[in-house]
């Protein structure tokens, strides 16, 4: 089990030196509509602009692609404002081996109203995120990725995923560092807390088979 969460436990990001605060998390929401952006070829044409993404789907794409090859400087833009600047302030870094092994398939997303009331200003994205261990297996995450609208274009504000399917989804909010430590800190302790579960099930399993002669 702890292999099969890493990357979700991390919420895409190595993080160090937190302090602690408070801030409203965005909330889960479904995913129903359609939404195929258009390819990116920007690897091509390494010296070209990086064209804007214009849709949130294509937003997640860039997102992800640049996780995966490491450019934090990518990263960073993709973020939404208030983001860019918590994980600056927190001394977050996008240093993690785990997610450049992994497989990404982005989806459906649908529009929402923004915290300003903007109808289509805000976004939810669904991505399946692939990981894999050491000996080749993989293991599929559904991740929801939320999006706001600004004046770039489409940021990425956070991530919902649902590591335990017997409990309600969790937010990683990049707006809100310390919480977003609180969320990985109680699914960390919830996977402990399973595993030694299991543990003390398969010891009192042990002990009350018979021993055969």
């Amino acid at each position: 089990m702890e292999r099969r969460l890493g990357v979700v436990l991390l919420g895409l990001f190595a993080l160090a030196g937190m302090a602690c605060g408070k801030n409203e998390a965005p909330p889960p929401a479904s995913v129903e509509a359609r939404a195929d952006g258009p390819a990116d070829h920007s690897a091509d044409h390494p010296d070209a602009p990086v064209p804007e993404p214009d849709t949130p789907a294509t937003a997640v794409q860039h997102f992800l692609k640049a996780a995966q090859s490491g450019d934090q400087h990518r990263l960073a833009e993709l973020l939404s404002q208030a983001a860019r600047e918590e994980t600056s302030k927190h001394n977050v870094n996008f240093e993690l081996d785990s997610y450049h092994d992994a497989d990404f398939e982005v989806g459906q997303f649908e529009y929402a109203a923004d915290e300003k009331g903007n109808a289509e200003g805000a976004a939810r994205v669904d991505c399946n995120w692939i990981d894999r261990d050491a000996s080749g297996a993989t293991f599929p995450h559904k991740v929801v990725w939320v999006l706001r609208k600004e004046e770039p274009g489409w940021r990425v504000v956070g991530m919902i995923t649902r590591p335990f399917p017997d409990m309600d989804p969790f937010v990683f909010n990049y707006e809100d560092v310390p919480s977003l430590i609180k969320t990985k800190d109680a699914i960390e302790a919830e996977a402990q807390r399973r595993m030694q579960e299991d543990q003390k099930k398969l010891t009192q399993a042990k002990a009350e088979s018979p021993v055969r002669k």
